[in-house]
């Protein structure tokens, strides 16, 4: 019940915030929602972890993309200006640009006086709430909590994890790499940059390499084989290599930088 009482108290914040405002842009509502304790309610760390704004597709934005541990799209919102909603232009513009190749579990249209959530079923979609923010009802913030929610997978707990990539064998839930946002979406997970998904995999294995190396003969001699077979250093390293490897206490000598090429 707190939790719903946050998400209102959020919600009215935002209503009254708005409503009282004059010439509000799209960018001043994405301001005023983060800043509104919606996302903190629901769970979400905030940008750079949990959140992402302004992914460009043809000029197109999708203002604000809320991510799971695993980095898959819990849910899109897309900000208009007060009053403009078009519902049929808009509803399809954040369906089938952003929702349906990203595979987000809900898509969101507000301005910041309504709000409507639609939820993704394989390929179809259900309108699951039109609310004014200003009248919102405890038990409609319930069900938003229970929809939107950050999901928590206890990795302890094998079966939970399995439970959870299991829904990635439907191929409705795969992201098909064939769109232009889908595409960037995979290389800002993937790119060799602080805080991607594919550095924390680099540091981990790094981390299990280290351990087991004078561990291992096999290893250690696959290593050497593969430094004098195949192996190439960069004739200049990176800085944000040097950062990685700064975050996992690594100094930038050459026998690192091997390392952190072979990972």
């Amino acid at each position: 019940m707190d939790t719903a009482k946050n998400i209102r108290a959020s919600f009215k914040k935002l209503h009254g915030k708005i409503k009282s405002g004059k010439d509000i842009s799209e960018e001043d509502l994405r301001v005023a929602f983060v800043k509104s304790g919606i996302l903190e309610a629901l769970g979400y760390e905030g940008e750079l972890k949990d959140i992402r704004f302004e992914k460009g597709v043809k000029g197109k934005r999708s203002d604000l993309l809320a991510f799971d541990d695993y980095q898959n799209v819990v849910f899109v919102v897309e900000f208009k200006r007060p009053n403009e909603i078009e519902l049929e232009q808009d509803f399809a513009q954040l369906w089938e640009r952003y929702v349906k190749p990203l595979k987000a579990k809900y898509g969101l249209l507000t301005d910041g006086l309504e709000l409507l959530l639609y939820e993704r079923i394989n390929s179809n979609w259900e309108q699951k709430l039109r609310v004014n923010l200003g009248e919102v009802t405890l038990s409609q913030c319930e069900e938003v909590y229970d929809w939107l929610k950050k999901p928590r997978i206890e990795r302890t707990r094998i079966e939970e994890v399995l439970g959870y990539f299991e829904r990635f064998d439907n191929p409705e839930e795969k992201v098909n790499l064939s769109t232009e946002i889908a595409q960037q979406y995979f290389f800002d997970r993937f790119e060799l940059k602080e805080g991607s998904v594919f550095v924390n995999l680099v540091q981990k294995t790094i981390g299990l390499f280290d351990f087991e190396l004078e561990r291992s003969k096999f290893l250690k001699s696959a290593y050497n084989f593969w430094k004098i077979s195949y192996a190439k250093k960069p004739e200049k390293v990176p800085e944000n290599w040097r950062r990685i490897m700064d975050g996992i206490g690594l100094e930038a000598t050459e026998e690192n930088m091997w390392v952190l090429t072979a990972a």
